[in-house]
Protein backbone atom coordinates (compact mmCIF):
# COMPACT_ATOMS: atom_id res chain seq x y z
CA UNK A 1 0.00 0.00 0.00
CA UNK A 2 1.78 3.22 -1.28
CA UNK A 3 0.90 5.45 1.49
CA UNK A 4 3.70 7.70 0.90
CA UNK A 5 3.75 11.32 2.40
CA UNK A 6 6.41 12.29 -0.39
CA UNK A 7 5.02 15.68 -0.86
CA UNK A 8 7.08 16.19 2.43
CA UNK A 9 10.00 15.13 1.34
CA UNK A 10 10.29 16.21 -2.36
CA UNK A 11 13.95 17.54 -3.16
CA UNK A 12 13.65 21.30 -2.03
CA UNK A 13 13.43 23.95 -4.53
CA UNK A 14 11.31 26.60 -3.25
CA UNK A 15 10.43 29.48 -4.52
CA UNK A 16 9.98 32.52 -1.83
CA UNK A 17 6.38 32.74 -2.52
CA UNK A 18 6.18 28.80 -1.76
CA UNK A 19 7.95 29.32 1.55
CA UNK A 20 4.86 31.98 2.25
CA UNK A 21 2.32 29.22 1.60
CA UNK A 22 4.61 26.88 4.01
CA UNK A 23 3.69 30.04 6.63
CA UNK A 24 0.80 29.89 5.91
CA UNK A 25 0.02 26.50 6.12
CA UNK A 26 2.03 26.31 9.49
CA UNK A 27 -0.39 29.26 10.89
CA UNK A 28 -3.38 27.64 9.74
CA UNK A 29 -2.78 24.57 10.89
CA UNK A 30 -1.45 25.97 14.38
CA UNK A 31 -4.58 27.93 14.87
CA UNK A 32 -7.23 24.80 13.53
CA UNK A 33 -5.90 22.92 15.76
CA UNK A 34 -4.98 25.02 19.10
CA UNK A 35 -9.00 25.76 18.51
CA UNK A 36 -10.25 22.11 17.92
CA UNK A 37 -8.02 20.76 21.22
CA UNK A 38 -8.81 23.64 23.36
CA UNK A 39 -11.88 22.93 25.93
CA UNK A 40 -11.85 19.63 24.29
CA UNK A 41 -13.78 18.23 27.25
CA UNK A 42 -16.84 20.71 26.68
CA UNK A 43 -19.89 20.36 26.57
CA UNK A 44 -19.78 18.07 29.43
CA UNK A 45 -22.81 15.49 28.54
CA UNK A 46 -23.76 13.56 25.07
CA UNK A 47 -25.27 15.85 21.95
CA UNK A 48 -26.67 15.20 19.14
CA UNK A 49 -26.49 11.76 17.72
CA UNK A 50 -23.81 10.87 20.84
CA UNK A 51 -26.23 9.75 22.82
CA UNK A 52 -26.35 6.70 20.63
CA UNK A 53 -22.84 5.99 19.59
CA UNK A 54 -21.48 6.26 23.16
CA UNK A 55 -23.86 4.23 24.82
CA UNK A 56 -23.29 1.17 21.73
CA UNK A 57 -18.90 1.67 22.08
CA UNK A 58 -19.56 1.25 25.95
CA UNK A 59 -21.40 -2.21 25.28
CA UNK A 60 -18.69 -3.29 22.97
CA UNK A 61 -16.32 -2.43 25.58
CA UNK A 62 -18.58 -4.28 28.50
CA UNK A 63 -19.62 -7.01 25.56
CA UNK A 64 -22.64 -6.78 25.98
CA UNK A 65 -24.58 -7.63 22.56
CA UNK A 66 -26.83 -4.52 21.19
CA UNK A 67 -28.22 -4.06 17.82
CA UNK A 68 -27.48 -0.54 16.08
CA UNK A 69 -29.14 1.46 13.43
CA UNK A 70 -25.42 2.17 11.90
CA UNK A 71 -22.79 -0.30 10.65
CA UNK A 72 -20.24 -1.10 13.82
CA UNK A 73 -16.79 0.19 12.61
CA UNK A 74 -17.04 3.82 14.74
CA UNK A 75 -19.16 2.36 17.50
CA UNK A 76 -15.76 -0.35 17.86
CA UNK A 77 -13.28 2.99 17.26
CA UNK A 78 -14.85 4.85 19.74
CA UNK A 79 -14.45 2.03 22.08
CA UNK A 80 -10.90 1.92 21.98
CA UNK A 81 -11.16 4.97 23.17
CA UNK A 82 -13.48 4.73 26.13
CA UNK A 83 -12.00 1.46 27.23
CA UNK A 84 -9.13 3.39 28.40
CA UNK A 85 -10.69 7.31 29.30
CA UNK A 86 -14.27 6.49 29.44
CA UNK A 87 -16.04 8.50 32.20
CA UNK A 88 -15.26 11.75 31.13
CA UNK A 89 -16.20 13.74 28.07
CA UNK A 90 -12.21 14.42 27.67
CA UNK A 91 -12.47 10.65 27.10
CA UNK A 92 -15.61 10.11 25.01
CA UNK A 93 -13.51 12.97 22.56
CA UNK A 94 -9.85 11.81 22.39
CA UNK A 95 -10.85 9.59 19.44
CA UNK A 96 -12.51 11.50 17.63
CA UNK A 97 -9.69 14.41 17.68
CA UNK A 98 -7.43 11.42 16.64
CA UNK A 99 -9.49 11.20 13.52
CA UNK A 100 -9.39 14.72 13.11
CA UNK A 101 -5.78 14.51 13.00
CA UNK A 102 -5.97 11.81 10.70
CA UNK A 103 -8.28 13.59 8.02
CA UNK A 104 -5.56 16.86 8.07
CA UNK A 105 -3.09 14.21 6.88
CA UNK A 106 -5.13 11.93 4.63
CA UNK A 107 -6.36 14.86 2.48
CA UNK A 108 -3.27 16.54 1.97
CA UNK A 109 -2.28 13.07 1.18
CA UNK A 110 -5.08 12.42 -1.55
CA UNK A 111 -4.44 16.00 -2.99
CA UNK A 112 -1.06 15.56 -3.65
CA UNK A 113 -1.66 12.31 -5.42
CA UNK A 114 -4.25 12.95 -7.64
CA UNK A 115 -2.76 16.27 -8.93
CA UNK A 116 1.11 15.29 -8.07
CA UNK A 117 1.77 19.04 -6.45
CA UNK A 118 2.98 19.59 -3.82
CA UNK A 119 0.84 22.73 -3.31
CA UNK A 120 -2.10 21.18 -3.51
CA UNK A 121 -1.20 19.05 -0.51
CA UNK A 122 -0.54 22.94 1.69
CA UNK A 123 -3.44 24.68 0.15
CA UNK A 124 -5.65 21.03 1.03
CA UNK A 125 -4.23 21.01 4.58
CA UNK A 126 -4.53 24.94 4.75
CA UNK A 127 -8.54 24.59 3.80
CA UNK A 128 -8.80 21.36 6.49
CA UNK A 129 -7.00 23.40 9.31
CA UNK A 130 -9.35 26.21 9.69
CA UNK A 131 -12.72 24.71 8.16
CA UNK A 132 -15.13 25.05 11.44
CA UNK A 133 -17.05 21.69 9.90
CA UNK A 134 -13.90 19.79 9.81
CA UNK A 135 -12.94 21.41 13.62
CA UNK A 136 -16.64 20.57 14.24
CA UNK A 137 -15.98 16.97 13.55
CA UNK A 138 -12.89 16.76 15.17
CA UNK A 139 -14.31 16.95 18.57
CA UNK A 140 -17.51 15.05 18.26
CA UNK A 141 -18.43 10.88 19.08
CA UNK A 142 -19.97 11.22 15.36
CA UNK A 143 -19.14 8.90 12.55
CA UNK A 144 -19.03 11.40 9.27
CA UNK A 145 -14.90 12.10 9.33
CA UNK A 146 -13.88 9.15 9.49
CA UNK A 147 -16.05 8.28 6.29
CA UNK A 148 -14.56 11.52 4.64
CA UNK A 149 -11.08 9.65 5.98
CA UNK A 150 -11.97 6.63 4.18
CA UNK A 151 -13.48 7.74 1.18
CA UNK A 152 -10.58 10.34 0.56
CA UNK A 153 -7.79 7.48 1.00
CA UNK A 154 -10.16 5.25 -1.32
CA UNK A 155 -10.16 8.34 -3.95
CA UNK A 156 -5.84 8.87 -3.58
CA UNK A 157 -5.32 5.47 -3.57
CA UNK A 158 -7.39 4.32 -7.04
CA UNK A 159 -5.34 6.98 -8.59
CA UNK A 160 -2.02 4.76 -8.59
CA UNK A 161 -1.99 3.08 -12.15
CA UNK A 162 -2.64 -0.39 -10.22
CA UNK A 163 -3.75 -0.71 -7.31
CA UNK A 164 -3.89 -3.32 -5.34
CA UNK A 165 -7.69 -4.60 -4.95
CA UNK A 166 -7.02 -6.08 -1.91
CA UNK A 167 -6.32 -2.86 0.07
CA UNK A 168 -8.81 -1.14 -2.50
CA UNK A 169 -11.38 -3.06 -1.54
CA UNK A 170 -10.72 -3.14 2.15
CA UNK A 171 -10.68 0.67 1.97
CA UNK A 172 -13.80 0.49 0.52
CA UNK A 173 -15.71 -1.86 2.50
CA UNK A 174 -14.30 0.33 6.13
CA UNK A 175 -15.84 3.24 4.55
CA UNK A 176 -18.88 1.24 4.36
CA UNK A 177 -18.76 -0.23 7.61
CA UNK A 178 -18.97 3.30 9.45
CA UNK A 179 -22.19 4.31 7.66
CA UNK A 180 -24.16 3.21 4.95
CA UNK A 181 -23.58 6.13 2.47
CA UNK A 182 -20.01 5.38 2.83
CA UNK A 183 -20.17 3.21 -0.18
CA UNK A 184 -21.58 5.84 -2.54
CA UNK A 185 -17.41 5.77 -3.18
CA UNK A 186 -17.83 2.59 -4.75
CA UNK A 187 -19.35 3.61 -7.96
CA UNK A 188 -16.82 6.52 -8.85
CA UNK A 189 -14.01 4.29 -8.14
CA UNK A 190 -15.43 1.71 -10.33
CA UNK A 191 -16.31 4.37 -12.97
CA UNK A 192 -12.42 5.05 -12.87
CA UNK A 193 -10.94 1.41 -13.29
CA UNK A 194 -13.21 0.83 -15.86
CA UNK A 195 -12.71 4.31 -17.88
CA UNK A 196 -8.73 2.48 -17.53
CA UNK A 197 -10.28 -0.81 -19.01
CA UNK A 198 -9.07 -2.85 -15.81
CA UNK A 199 -12.63 -4.68 -15.43
CA UNK A 200 -11.33 -7.21 -13.57
CA UNK A 201 -9.03 -5.17 -10.92
CA UNK A 202 -13.11 -3.57 -10.64
CA UNK A 203 -14.56 -7.14 -10.21
CA UNK A 204 -11.66 -7.86 -7.64
CA UNK A 205 -12.15 -5.06 -5.76
CA UNK A 206 -15.68 -5.43 -5.20
CA UNK A 207 -15.30 -8.89 -3.67
CA UNK A 208 -12.75 -7.93 -1.47
CA UNK A 209 -15.55 -5.10 -0.40
CA UNK A 210 -17.57 -6.84 0.24
CA UNK A 211 -15.45 -9.71 2.42
CA UNK A 212 -13.70 -6.31 3.98
CA UNK A 213 -17.55 -4.99 5.15
CA UNK A 214 -18.64 -8.99 6.07
CA UNK A 215 -15.56 -9.18 8.38
CA UNK A 216 -16.14 -5.69 10.08
CA UNK A 217 -19.65 -7.26 10.87
CA UNK A 218 -18.66 -10.43 12.14
CA UNK A 219 -15.57 -9.25 14.25
CA UNK A 220 -18.43 -7.01 16.01
CA UNK A 221 -20.63 -9.89 16.86
CA UNK A 222 -17.55 -12.23 17.84
CA UNK A 223 -16.31 -8.42 20.04
CA UNK A 224 -19.45 -8.78 21.51
CA UNK A 225 -19.31 -12.13 22.35
CA UNK A 226 -22.22 -13.20 20.45
CA UNK A 227 -23.13 -17.06 20.66
CA UNK A 228 -24.20 -17.18 17.08
CA UNK A 229 -22.31 -14.11 15.37
CA UNK A 230 -23.14 -15.03 11.73
CA UNK A 231 -26.74 -15.00 12.24
CA UNK A 232 -26.69 -11.88 14.78
CA UNK A 233 -24.40 -10.12 12.12
CA UNK A 234 -27.51 -10.67 9.68
CA UNK A 235 -29.70 -9.74 12.10
CA UNK A 236 -27.72 -6.34 12.82
CA UNK A 237 -28.08 -5.31 8.72
CA UNK A 238 -31.56 -6.32 8.61
CA UNK A 239 -32.20 -4.23 11.71
CA UNK A 240 -30.02 -1.57 10.43
CA UNK A 241 -31.78 -1.18 6.62
CA UNK A 242 -35.94 -1.13 8.44
CA UNK A 243 -34.54 1.36 10.16
CA UNK A 244 -33.25 3.62 7.92
CA UNK A 245 -35.84 3.08 5.30
CA UNK A 246 -38.49 3.67 7.47
CA UNK A 247 -36.89 6.74 9.49
CA UNK A 248 -39.57 9.21 7.36
CA UNK A 249 -40.19 11.96 9.88
CA UNK A 250 -39.71 15.81 10.56
CA UNK A 251 -36.57 16.85 12.03
CA UNK A 252 -35.60 20.75 13.66
CA UNK A 253 -32.58 20.65 11.25
CA UNK A 254 -33.45 18.23 8.74
CA UNK A 255 -32.83 19.57 4.97
CA UNK A 256 -33.44 18.43 1.66
CA UNK A 257 -30.25 17.29 -0.76
CA UNK A 258 -30.84 20.31 -3.42
CA UNK A 259 -30.56 22.73 -0.72
CA UNK A 260 -27.08 21.72 0.78
CA UNK A 261 -25.09 23.23 -2.25
CA UNK A 262 -26.14 26.54 -1.30
CA UNK A 263 -25.56 26.05 2.51
CA UNK A 264 -29.02 26.98 3.78
CA UNK A 265 -29.46 24.50 6.95
CA UNK A 266 -26.37 23.77 8.35
CA UNK A 267 -27.25 21.75 11.39
CA UNK A 268 -27.54 23.07 14.72
CA UNK A 269 -25.61 20.55 16.78
CA UNK A 270 -25.29 21.96 20.06
CA UNK A 271 -25.84 25.32 21.33
CA UNK A 272 -25.72 26.54 25.37
CA UNK A 273 -26.44 30.38 26.09
CA UNK A 274 -25.58 31.41 29.75
CA UNK A 275 -27.12 34.44 31.83
CA UNK A 276 -24.40 36.63 30.60
CA UNK A 277 -25.66 36.16 26.95
CA UNK A 278 -22.46 34.15 25.76
CA UNK A 279 -23.04 31.58 23.53
CA UNK A 280 -21.40 28.46 22.85
CA UNK A 281 -22.02 26.92 19.67
CA UNK A 282 -20.89 23.79 17.47
CA UNK A 283 -22.47 23.70 14.26
CA UNK A 284 -22.35 21.76 11.06
CA UNK A 285 -20.56 25.08 9.32
CA UNK A 286 -18.22 24.85 6.59
CA UNK A 287 -16.00 27.58 5.60
CA UNK A 288 -18.77 29.48 4.13
CA UNK A 289 -17.37 31.51 1.08
CA UNK A 290 -15.50 27.92 0.08
CA UNK A 291 -17.96 25.92 -0.13
CA UNK A 292 -20.06 28.67 -2.20
CA UNK A 293 -16.91 28.50 -4.30
CA UNK A 294 -17.28 24.73 -4.73
CA UNK A 295 -20.57 24.88 -5.64
CA UNK A 296 -19.85 27.41 -8.82
CA UNK A 297 -16.53 24.56 -9.23
CA UNK A 298 -19.33 21.92 -9.15
CA UNK A 299 -21.79 23.49 -11.49
CA UNK A 300 -18.48 23.94 -14.00
CA UNK A 301 -17.95 20.07 -14.20
CA UNK A 302 -19.34 19.48 -17.30
CA UNK A 303 -17.57 22.22 -19.02
CA UNK A 304 -14.74 20.41 -17.72
CA UNK A 305 -15.45 16.83 -18.21
CA UNK A 306 -16.23 18.12 -21.92
CA UNK A 307 -12.76 19.80 -22.07
CA UNK A 308 -11.30 16.50 -20.57
CA UNK A 309 -12.85 13.64 -22.68
CA UNK A 310 -12.93 15.85 -26.00
CA UNK A 311 -9.96 17.57 -26.01
CA UNK A 312 -6.75 16.54 -27.76
CA UNK A 313 -4.35 18.63 -25.35
CA UNK A 314 -5.85 18.61 -22.11
CA UNK A 315 -4.64 20.46 -18.95
CA UNK A 316 -3.20 17.87 -16.62
CA UNK A 317 -5.27 19.26 -13.35
CA UNK A 318 -8.77 18.18 -15.63
CA UNK A 319 -8.83 14.66 -15.09
CA UNK A 320 -8.54 14.23 -11.78
CA UNK A 321 -10.95 17.36 -11.20
CA UNK A 322 -13.07 15.68 -13.34
CA UNK A 323 -12.82 12.62 -11.39
CA UNK A 324 -13.55 14.53 -8.26
CA UNK A 325 -15.99 16.08 -9.64
CA UNK A 326 -18.05 12.86 -10.29
CA UNK A 327 -17.54 11.42 -6.95
CA UNK A 328 -19.30 14.72 -5.57
CA UNK A 329 -21.73 14.23 -7.72
CA UNK A 330 -22.66 11.03 -6.95
CA UNK A 331 -22.38 11.26 -2.87
CA UNK A 332 -24.68 14.27 -3.81
CA UNK A 333 -27.53 13.39 -5.93
CA UNK A 334 -27.14 9.67 -4.68
CA UNK A 335 -29.47 11.27 -1.82
CA UNK A 336 -32.09 12.56 -4.36
CA UNK A 337 -33.18 9.21 -4.27
CA UNK A 338 -33.32 8.69 -0.55
CA UNK A 339 -36.83 9.35 0.97
CA UNK A 340 -35.25 8.96 4.69
CA UNK A 341 -34.21 12.06 6.96
CA UNK A 342 -31.19 13.64 5.66
CA UNK A 343 -28.90 16.50 7.30
CA UNK A 344 -27.03 18.79 5.46
CA UNK A 345 -23.53 17.34 7.20
CA UNK A 346 -24.84 14.17 4.25
CA UNK A 347 -22.86 16.43 1.81
CA UNK A 348 -19.71 16.62 3.74
CA UNK A 349 -17.98 14.07 1.43
CA UNK A 350 -19.06 15.87 -1.73
CA UNK A 351 -17.45 19.55 0.22
CA UNK A 352 -14.23 17.76 0.50
CA UNK A 353 -13.76 16.13 -2.74
CA UNK A 354 -14.25 19.59 -4.35
CA UNK A 355 -12.33 20.97 -1.81
CA UNK A 356 -8.95 18.99 -3.21
CA UNK A 357 -10.52 19.61 -6.50
CA UNK A 358 -9.94 23.39 -6.14
CA UNK A 359 -6.82 23.17 -4.36
CA UNK A 360 -5.49 20.94 -7.42
CA UNK A 361 -6.78 23.43 -9.82
CA UNK A 362 -5.57 26.19 -7.33
CA UNK A 363 -1.86 24.80 -7.47
CA UNK A 364 -1.66 24.14 -10.99
CA UNK A 365 -2.30 27.72 -11.40
CA UNK A 366 0.63 28.53 -8.96
CA UNK A 367 2.56 26.40 -11.03
CA UNK A 368 2.14 28.38 -13.97
CA UNK A 369 1.89 31.70 -12.48
CA UNK A 370 4.03 34.71 -12.57
CA UNK A 371 5.12 36.45 -9.46
CA UNK A 372 1.94 38.61 -9.53
CA UNK A 373 -0.41 36.57 -9.98
CA UNK A 374 1.14 33.63 -7.13
CA UNK A 375 0.60 36.95 -4.94
CA UNK A 376 -3.16 36.93 -5.57
CA UNK A 377 -3.33 32.97 -5.40
CA UNK A 378 -1.70 33.79 -1.82
CA UNK A 379 -4.30 36.94 -1.12
CA UNK A 380 -6.74 34.96 -1.83
CA UNK A 381 -5.46 31.79 0.30
CA UNK A 382 -5.12 34.54 3.21
CA UNK A 383 -8.68 35.58 3.04
CA UNK A 384 -10.36 32.16 3.02
CA UNK A 385 -7.92 31.40 5.93
CA UNK A 386 -9.23 34.41 7.87
CA UNK A 387 -13.00 33.41 6.23
CA UNK A 388 -12.35 30.36 8.26
CA UNK A 389 -11.12 31.57 11.56
CA UNK A 390 -14.10 34.08 11.80
CA UNK A 391 -16.27 31.18 11.41
CA UNK A 392 -14.31 28.69 13.62
CA UNK A 393 -15.79 29.59 16.70
CA UNK A 394 -19.27 28.26 15.81
CA UNK A 395 -17.58 24.69 15.21
CA UNK A 396 -15.38 24.51 18.62
CA UNK A 397 -18.16 25.42 20.93
CA UNK A 398 -15.83 28.93 21.84
CA UNK A 399 -17.77 31.86 23.71
CA UNK A 400 -19.38 34.67 21.64
CA UNK A 401 -20.94 37.49 23.01
CA UNK A 402 -24.63 37.89 21.18
CA UNK A 403 -23.26 40.58 18.86
CA UNK A 404 -20.53 38.43 17.76
CA UNK A 405 -22.94 35.38 17.17
CA UNK A 406 -25.34 37.19 15.35
CA UNK A 407 -23.04 38.79 12.89
CA UNK A 408 -21.99 35.22 12.00
CA UNK A 409 -25.67 33.99 10.92
CA UNK A 410 -24.98 35.18 7.33
CA UNK A 411 -28.40 33.61 6.50
CA UNK A 412 -31.33 34.01 8.07
CA UNK A 413 -32.49 29.99 7.41
CA UNK A 414 -29.16 29.50 9.00
CA UNK A 415 -31.20 30.08 12.74
CA UNK A 416 -34.68 29.55 11.46
CA UNK A 417 -34.99 26.97 8.48
CA UNK A 418 -38.69 27.31 8.03
CA UNK A 419 -39.71 26.75 4.75
CA UNK A 420 -36.33 24.68 3.86
CA UNK A 421 -37.23 22.27 6.74
CA UNK A 422 -37.26 18.61 5.67
CA UNK A 423 -40.80 17.22 5.51
CA UNK A 424 -41.94 13.64 4.64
Amino acid sequence: MRLSLSFLHTPPKISFAELILIGLTVLAVSIGWYARLSNLDFPQHFVFDESIYIPVARDFVAVKHHLHDHPALSSMLFALGLAEFDGTPLGWRLMPALMGLIAQISIPWAAYKLFKLRSAALIAAIWVAIDPMFAAYSRLVLPDLLIVVLQALALGYAWNKKPSPLVLGLILGLAAAVKMNGAFIIAPILILLMYRRQFVLALATLCCGALSYASVALLAELAMASPQPLQDALEWQKFSWHFHSTLIQEHPWGSRWYTWPLLLVPVRIYQYIDGLQTYYSIISLPNPPLLWLSTVSLLSAPFVFARTFWQKHRPSWTLPFSFLALAALINWLAWSQIERLSFWYHYFPSYTFLLIGMAGLLAHSWNKASARLQLLILIFLGLSVVSGIYFLPLGTASPLNQGQYQNRQLLESWQYPGKFLYKP
